[in-house]
């Protein structure tokens, strides 16, 4: 392994996660419908259709360096795919300097997750062997236990390190810089937070990709997915895809957007975490088979736990086989900040709609999420939401934030232009649940339908055709070139 690194899994495992690598190559160069980052750009004007589901990243890097390396670059949101010469090494440019560091501190965290934790274990077992000797011999299942969660936390740790096998080509437009002294450092050195983001990670694979997530899905994905299939008729245009085009911001691992693509939609999924990319490239692009891996996703959650064998129980991923998508699907997915990347003009009025689902409470500034979504939205285009508001920011001192209830974004989003056509509160939803625990959080979100009405500013003088007080839905426009996309 890379950077010093000491192998967290013995001779046996390391030999079993090469032949896992061997498999994923086999079958990506057998075909298996797989998804090979790069190939293909979602091109919305382009006619080619596209069946991997690409990565892009909000923007190209900054064009300083040397000169004369050629390679594909994609654009942020609108994917506008460009031949040309870019100059990669680019080490005097800060900005370029601190998000390569920043890439290379998230692939580092995956690959020493499991070191993290056994250090953790090992003080654990050091207070043990401190207590007194009756005690110690009180506790002789529990020091048993400890063993079998080091041997989950191996096993997690190889799937880490398979998320970040191709770490360098995680995006389309992305490819290695030459080497300097300055980038044979050593990558910064991960955080408790950090590392609280990979065990995240096991959690929303078990929301988003296994049978004990079913039933999450049912409550927080479903509502949306049937309220897109009522707005919109399964109707295909020219190449065999439905004209619409739906944008699925805080995407996470990709099932939600995943499961529009499979009802024939055009889908755009933009997520802004580093960790979740990683992983949903691993999901899309990598699994081949149901059931294809197993991780131990609450091997960390040492309180409230009702017995031992539930802290370690293996779940199986995933349920489905994501590489099953329709023939002439396009799927992409881009990394970067909601706001800078669907802010370009090239974004506005662009979809025919937008779900999100526990997405609009992780803005520092939720107004200016909803003005966001108002802008890309088509006049007609639906606005889908399920979530509560937990606010991310809201106790993080040194984040600056807002948390306003509901009852004054309700007014807010109403100001907007945006016309509320079905509105349930109190809906009971989990988010990445242990069952089994003797704690569970139940949030009552809000379900919210809205259509994209004129603004405030632009709404007609007579109260008789005021879009506001008109019963009747106005249906998104669909343009020629919409077609083509």
């Amino acid at each position: 392994m890379e950077n010093g690194l000491k192998p967290s899994f013995d001779e046996k495992e390391s030999k079993k996660t090469e032949k896992d690598v061997a498999s994923l190559n086999e079958c990506n160069e057998n075909g298996c419908n797989a998804h090979k980052i790069g190939e293909t750009a979602f091109a919305p004007d382009e006619d080619v259709p596209m069946h991997d589901v690409t990565y892009s990243p909000a923007s190209p890097d900054p064009p300083n360096g040397v000169k004369g390396t050629k390679r594909d670059v994609v654009l942020g949101g609108n994917h506008a795919k460009l031949d040309e010469d870019v100059l990669v090494h680019r080490s005097n440019d800060p900005a370029w300097e601190a998000e390569r560091n920043h890439y290379k501190k998230i692939v580092n965290t995956f690959r020493t997750y499991g070191n993290h934790i056994y250090k953790k274990l090992g003080g654990t077992r050091n207070y043990l062997k401190s207590l007194p000797t009756e005690h110690q011999r009180l506790l002789t299942n529990y020091r048993k236990h400890l063993h079998d969660i080091k041997r989950c936390v191996e096993e997690n740790q190889n799937l880490c390190i398979l998320m970040t096998l191709e770490e360098s080509h995680l995006f389309e437009n992305q490819h290695e810089v030459y080497p300097t002294k300055k980038m044979k450092q050593a990558p910064p050195e991960p955080t408790n937070y950090d590392y609280e983001k990979v065990q995240a990670i096991f959690k929303q694979i078990v929301r988003d990709w296994s049978n004990d997530g079913q039933e999450e899905r049912d409550t927080c994905y479903k509502p949306i997915i049937e309220e897109v299939e009522r707005e919109f008729q399964k109707t295909k245009n020219e190449d065999g895809i439905s004209p619409i085009k739906i944008l699925v911001p805080g995407a996470g691992l990709g099932r939600l957007a995943h499961e529009l693509v499979c009802r024939g939609y055009v889908v755009e999924g933009n997520e802004f975490s580093l960790f979740m990319l990683f992983a949903s490239n691993f999901l899309l692009n990598k699994c081949f088979e149901e059931e294809q891996y197993k991780c131990f996703p609450w091997v960390h959650q040492t309180t409230n736990v009702l017995n031992r064998d539930d802290q370690i129980r293996a779940v199986l991923f995933p349920d489905i086989r994501p590489c099953d998508l329709p023939p002439d699907s396009k799927f992409s997915m881009t990394g970067g900040d909601f706001l800078e990347v669907y802010g370009t003009m090239s974004q506005k009025e662009n979809w025919d709609c937008l779900a999100t689902c526990f997405f609009i409470d992780c803005a520092n500034n939720i107004v200016a999420y909803l003005e966001r979504i108002y802008y890309c939205l088509k006049l007609g285009g639906i606005w889908v939401n399920m979530g509560p508001l937990l606010y991310h920011y809201a106790d993080l001192s040194e984040e600056k934030s807002i948390e306003p209830s509901y009852d004054i974004l309700r007014e807010i989003i109403q100001s907007m232009g945006f016309i509320i056509e079905k509105e349930e509160t109190n809906r009971p939803t989990l988010y990445a649940d242990n069952s089994k625990s003797m704690l569970s959080y139940t949030y009552n979100s809000v379900f919210l339908v809205c259509r994209k009405g004129l603004p405030p500013a632009r709404v007609p003088s007579s109260p008789c055709k005021s879009v506001t007080s008109s019963p009747t839905k106005s249906k998104p426009t669909t343009t020629t070139e919409d077609n083509k996309s």
